[in-house]
């Protein structure tokens, strides 16, 4: 990116514009954490509130309580990072022909408006113009997700099936979301290796989310622990962790289970 210049030489709907074009990017479509960040920081700041962009306001937009206390819970840190690179990949080269840039520098969270010299390469405005229209997708892409099979660390009967019956059920449920490209792991004699974690998989196969989980028995409960993790970065950009009574009815136990992890899963995407 270049230098910043004033941001009052760039107008409200510029800046809105270059938005609205990288809430159509790949990382954006694919997080749903990413675009109510930049959407809140940039709204605020366009609307003269930019005092309100401290972590507890922003921390609200992306799901936690009015009992967040950042001293104990770094959601909004971790997001502000991941948002920087974002923004660094899509001007890196997709935005690069953009007039107008948004960045958002480190120690704080208001972000700053800078206007881009054209490329290098373009002559004239003829040719300008074809760039930057063909640099905003006319269909965003739908975030691709790998669901791989749960892992059962124990030996019973009880564990394999929830584990087996869980991740199935699961990519299922995902695959019938017009939000999400679903490829279903669990369908495969050989998805992968057995000592391939999610991160790998997920590079493997190109796919921007990879999912799975852990099955295990604790006393009387089967415990289920589940991970959504980013592809590029390896964050975890959602989980849960849920416990079955294994002397009761298992099946039931199962849907509830089930309907909590696509409710999870679909509020992150904008899709619950």
């Amino acid at each position: 990116m270049n230098s910043a210049v004033d941001a009052q030489q760039v107008t409200p709907e510029e800046a809105r514009l270059e938005l609205s074009r990288i809430l159509a990017s790949t990382d954006f479509v694919a997080s749903r954490q990413l675009t109510n960040f930049l959407q809140y920081i940039v709204s605020e700041f366009l609307a003269g509130r930019s005092g309100n962009l401290k972590e507890r306001s922003i921390a609200a937009i992306l799901g936690r309580s009015l009992n967040f206390d950042p001293r104990l819970d770094c959601i909004v840190r971790v997001t502000a990072g991941k948002l920087r690179r974002s923004l660094d990949r899509y001007y890196t080269p997709q935005g690069v022909s953009s007039a107008v840039c948004i960045n958002v520098p480190k120690g704080g969270y208001c972000p700053i408006f800078c206007r881009q010299d054209p490329p290098e390469d373009v002559s004239n405005g003829r040719e300008s113009a074809s760039i930057v229209t063909a640099a905003v997708p006319l269909i965003a892409a739908r975030p691709k997700v790998a669901v791989v099979s749960f892992k059962a660390f124990a030996s019973g009967a009880k564990e394999r099936f929830v584990a087996d019956l869980l991740a199935d059920d699961v990519a299922v449920r995902l695959g019938r979301s017009r939000h999400l490209e679903v490829i279903d792991c669990t369908a495969m004699r050989s998805p992968s290796d057995p000592a391939e974690d999610l991160c790998q998989l997920a590079l493997r196969l190109h796919v921007n989310f990879a999912f799975g989980g852990t099955v295990s028995q604790v006393g009387r409960y089967v415990r289920v622990t589940v991970r959504l993790l980013n592809g590029d970065s390896g964050i975890l950009d959602w989980g849960g962790q849920y416990d079955l009574r294994i002397d009761s009815c298992l099946l039931e136990q199962h849907d509830q289970i089930a309907d909590q992890i696509i409710a999870g899963i679909g509020r992150m995407f904008g899709c619950a």
